[in-house]
C-alpha cells in the first residue's frame, strides 16, 4: 500500500507482512475502544511529561507545531540540545514548555528518563502479554498539565493520594511542595466548594443558550453529535437565515 501524506511518499505495507505469529511488539493505546469499536494502537510510543514528550523511536529533538514563533522554536531546540538528551531517544517540547527555562526542561527530562528506565526494566522482565505502563492517575496528570505558580493551594482529601502527589511534586516541581495541603475537614471537599453541582452541569445532555434555543450533545461510537435547536430563540431579524446565523454564533461560543 502506498500513501501520500503531507507531500511525502510513505510506504505502508499490510500488517501481515510486518508481523508474524509469536512476534513481540510494544504498542501504546492511543484511543480506548468504545462500543463495538476496538482500541487504536500505535508502535510510536510517546510519554508526556510536564514540558516535554519522550518519544523513544524519534531519535532527535523537536518542538510542538503549536509553538509557531520561529525564534522561540530555535531557542527551545538550543535549550534541549544543551541539556544533552541521550542518543537514540527523542524529545519534543510541549506548548506548556514554550516559556520555560533550561533548568525546568532539564528537570522534566530527568523525570522522563527515570520513567523510561523503569518501563524498559519491566519490558525485559515481563514474559507474557500485558500492561507495561499506565499513565499517571487523574490527580497527578491534572497537576502535571495545569498547575502553575499562580495557584495558591492544592487540596487533596485522601491520605494515600496526598502522599503520592507529594512525592510527584518533590521529583518534578520541588519548589511547589508546600502548595499541597491534606484536607481533613468534616464537610466533603466537593460539597464544600459546590463542585458536584458544577460537574452535574458539565455532564448535562441539553444546554440552554442565552436568548433562547439550546444545544443537545450526544456521544456516539464514531463521533459526538452537537445539535443546535432554535426553540424560542428570536434573533430580532425578519430573515430566517440571519436569525439562524445569529443562533449558530451563540451556540458556537457556548
Amino acid at each position: 500500500k502506498h500513501a501520500i501524506k503531507g507531500g511525502r511518499h510513505r510506504n505502508k505495507p499490510p500488517i501481515q507482512e510486518v508481523f508474524r505469529r509469536g512476534d513481540e511488539v510494544l504498542v501504546q493505546v492511543i484511543k480506548e475502544g468504545i462500543g463495538t469499536k476496538g482500541p487504536t494502537l500505535s508502535t510510536y510510543i510517546s510519554i508526556p511529561g510536564r514540558y516535554l514528550v519522550l518519544m523513544p523511536a524519534l531519535g532527535r529533538v523537536g518542538v510542538s507545531r503549536k509553538i509557531e514563533d520561529e525564534d522561540d522554536r530555535k531557542r527551545l531546540r538550543r535549550c534541549l540540545l544543551s541539556i544533552n538528551p541521550p542518543k537514540g531517544l527523542g524529545f519534543i517540547v510541549r506548548t506548556a514548555g514554550a516559556l520555560r527555562k533550561e533548568e525546568e526542561l532539564q528537570r522534566d527530562m530527568e523525570y522522563l528518563l527515570r520513567l523510561w528506565k523503569a518501563i524498559v526494566k519491566r519490558i525485559e522482565t515481563t514474559t507474557e502479554p500485558g500492561a507495561i505502563y499506565e499513565e499517571s492517575d487523574m490527580i497527578i496528570k491534572t497537576i502535571r498539565d495545569i498547575f502553575s505558580s499562580d495557584i495558591d493551594v492544592i487540596y487533596i482529601d485522601e491520605k494515600e493520594s496526598y502522599e503520592k502527589t507529594r512525592e510527584f511534586l518533590r521529583m518534578v516541581m520541588p519548589h511547589f511542595v508546600d502548595h499541597l495541603q491534606l484536607y481533613e475537614g468534616r464537610e466533603p471537599l466537593f460539597h464544600k466548594y459546590r463542585l458536584e453541582e458544577e460537574i452535574a452541569k458539565i455532564n448535562q445532555r441539553k444546554v440552554a443558550l442565552p436568548g433562547g434555543g439550546s444545544i443537545v450533545i450526544d456521544p456516539t461510537e464514531a463521533l459526538v453529535a452537537i445539535d443546535v435547536n432554535s426553540g424560542n430563540f428570536r434573533g430580532g431579524s425578519d430573515s430566517a437565515d440571519e436569525n439562524a446565523f445569529k443562533l449558530n454564533c451563540v451556540a458556537a461560543k457556548e
